[in-house]
């Protein structure tokens, strides 16, 4: 079995860029990492992103310099990557996107890196509202 790489990044999204603009990012973001076989989820709380990304390390690594490069956010932060040979985080879909319900705020993850990111971001899975996803 192939290992899996895997990476959450945090940022928040400019004060120039429209809400609006962030489904948009998230259609775009779906097609592109679907041809390089990324799989990810995006998840946004109205000011700030979080976003767990995994695949082949090569196509992660390539993908995260093009996030740090986008002007639409900022204050971008790894919070984990590693390789994981075990099974996917979210087997059953590809790509989601998640609408964090109202007053639930993504500043948790703030001073939180390593594993503990993935565990904080298991535990908020009763806290989503998935707007959109792709079966994998």
């Amino acid at each position: 079995m192939k290992t899996r790489y895997e990476l959450i990044y945090t940022s928040t999204l400019t004060s120039d860029t429209s809400i609006s603009e962030v489904a948009e990012i998230a259609r775009v973001s779906h097609r592109y990492n679907k041809s390089r076989q990324i799989a990810g989820l995006l998840l946004f709380d109205g000011e700030r992103f979080c976003h767990y990304l995994e695949g082949g390390r090569e196509d992660v690594t390539a993908l995260m310099r093009k996030i740090e490069g986008d002007k639409r956010h900022e204050n971008i932060v790894v919070r984990y990557e590693g390789e994981n040979p075990g099974p996917r985080l979210f087997p059953n879909w590809s790509m989601g996107y998640v609408l964090m319900r109202q007053g639930r705020r993504l500043d948790r993850f703030e001073g939180v890196s390593g594993f503990a990111a993935v565990e904080l971001l298991l535990e908020l899975q009763d806290m989503w509202e998935i707007t959109w996803f792709d079966m994998g």
